[in-house]
């Protein structure tokens, strides 16, 4: 089944599909298991900025801003180019702990 199509059949029975694996904190790195870092997750995001929208959301797993794994540059760079392919923006860290450093630009 091609991009279009899976878009157009998630579209008619939810709002938000999953469309990578899954995400690690860290910023270009892969897991024997199958995790990725955010380099590749980007990457497999690229291309389907086009099928989301209002209503309609690719979601690229939870964001790893504030884990720890990313310094803080890469921290701002992987919200900003998920931002870009417009995913959902999921926090996937402890929002009361977050450091005001990261809180203070996500």
């Amino acid at each position: 089944m091609g991009k279009q199509q899976t878009v157009d059949l998630a579209t008619g029975i939810g709002q938000l599909w999953r469309a990578t694996g899954d995400i690690q904190d860290c910023w270009d790195c892969s897991r024997s298991w199958g995790g990725m870092g955010v380099v590749h997750i980007i990457d497999l995001m690229a291309d389907l900025y086009p099928y989301a929208g209002p209503g309609h959301w690719n979601d690229p797993d939870m964001l790893e801003v504030g884990n720890g794994g990313l310094s803080l540059v890469e921290d701002r760079a992987a919200l900003q180019l998920l931002g870009l392919v417009r995913s959902s923006p999921d926090a996937g860290n402890d929002l009361q702990a977050m450091k005001p450093e990261i809180r203070t630009f996500s």
